[in-house]
């Protein structure tokens, strides 16, 4: 089930029946000549619309923008920057409005720079400081002693990447992996042959990406959320 296109009614019975909730986030990043500059938000969101196919789950609204650093290029290969701070007053109080929403179960899925990047970080800040407002306001100060809020107020959100839960993912940044990531969770996404245009550093292996390869991975990591959210 999409949020977006639930009604209110629908959104308090997937709470009650006790369904995971899923956001993709990512951000918009130089992918190399061949890969469209959304690929890492579109592998979070292409996997976890994989995973909505096979297990009950609601999947929030995808956030394309975040902390890039324009490590791999800069506004003129169409990149968007979107600094630490400002992405955590942006996240917080939609992290904060699911949380108070009452969902047991909360996923925020990134594919970018990892658990030490600013974009993950960002994200676990505020994902956090929603959870420490939360006790403090239902328990009072103190609230560390409420066995019925603590720890498990902080099990109910977690920032992991797409891969978190199985033995392969996504690797490299524009090359093989990531491109045939989109090859297959975006057909018609890529082109190959814009690769004779520019050779980014990192992107020397994308030559070999396939769609195949891109199954191969998707199928492993979307067995690993079908265990997950089965737990």
């Amino acid at each position: 089930m999409r949020y977006e296109l639930m009604r209110p009614a629908q959104i308090q019975d997937a709470i009650q029946k006790g369904l995971s909730l899923l956001m993709p986030v990512g951000v918009i990043e130089y992918h190399g000549p061949q890969n469209p500059v959304g690929t890492d938000a579109l592998i979070s969101q292409g996997i976890v619309h994989r995973v909505e196919e096979k297990v009950d789950c609601v999947v929030a609204p995808t956030i394309f923008y975040g902390y890039t650093g324009e490590w791999a290029a800069g506004i003129e290969k169409g990149e968007v920057h979107v600094d630490g701070t400002a992405l955590y007053s942006f996240v917080k109080p939609i992290l904060k409005a699911f949380y108070n929403q009452g969902w047991k179960r909360i996923y925020i899925i990134c594919h970018h720079q990892g658990p030490q990047g600013v974009t993950m970080l960002s994200y676990q800040r505020a994902a956090t400081e929603v959870a420490m407002e939360y006790g403090l306001e239902h328990s009072g100060t103190g609230w560390h002693s409420d066995t019925k809020l603590y720890p498990f107020i902080f099990q109910r959100m977690h920032i992991v990447s797409d891969s978190q839960f199985s033995s392969q993912g996504y690797g490299g940044h524009g090359g093989r992996d990531e491109t045939a990531a989109a090859m297959c969770l975006y057909p018609g996404t890529v082109d190959l042959e814009e690769l004779d245009t520019e050779d980014p550093v990192w992107a020397v292996d994308a030559h070999e990406a396939t769609t195949e390869l891109g199954e191969q991975i998707a199928e492993t990591i979307v067995d690993g959320w079908i265990a997950e959210l089965g737990k």
